[in-house]
């Protein structure tokens, strides 16, 4: 996967929790105590959100901090799961369970008629 100028590369999908690893090294070779891990963490998470067009609120901010005390290779599954459902998602106005409607700036749904 092509990374986004200035967004920390992750992969699409994940294989093994060595190569969730690898691709966070340069979180993980910083100083563990001095909230580098966090912070680059939280960055990772941020600026996928973003690139994947994601408007983040208040709460959502405080819930990406949550997770970025998590370690480095589960937060890099998560930013991966992120990309993934942004890049294989929405398309033509259905969503992943063919459900017709909408897609709305920022991610909101409108759904379509019934079927």
């Amino acid at each position: 996967m092509a990374a986004t100028e200035g967004i920390d590369p992750v992969p699409a999908l994940f294989q093994t929790e060595r190569e969730a690893a690898a691709t966070v090294q340069h979180i993980t070779d910083s100083p563990a105590g001095c909230g580098a891990w966090r912070d680059g963490c939280h960055r990772l998470l941020e600026n996928t959100c973003r690139a994947a067009g994601v408007d983040l609120g208040t709460h959502a901010e405080q819930i990406l901090l949550w997770l970025a005390d998590e370690e480095p290779p589960i937060v890099a599954v998560i930013a991966g799961l992120i990309r993934r459902a942004h890049a294989g998602g929405l398309e033509e106005g259905r969503d992943a369970l063919n459900a017709s409607g909408m897609v709305l700036p920022g991610g909101g749904w409108i759904s379509g008629p019934s079927t």
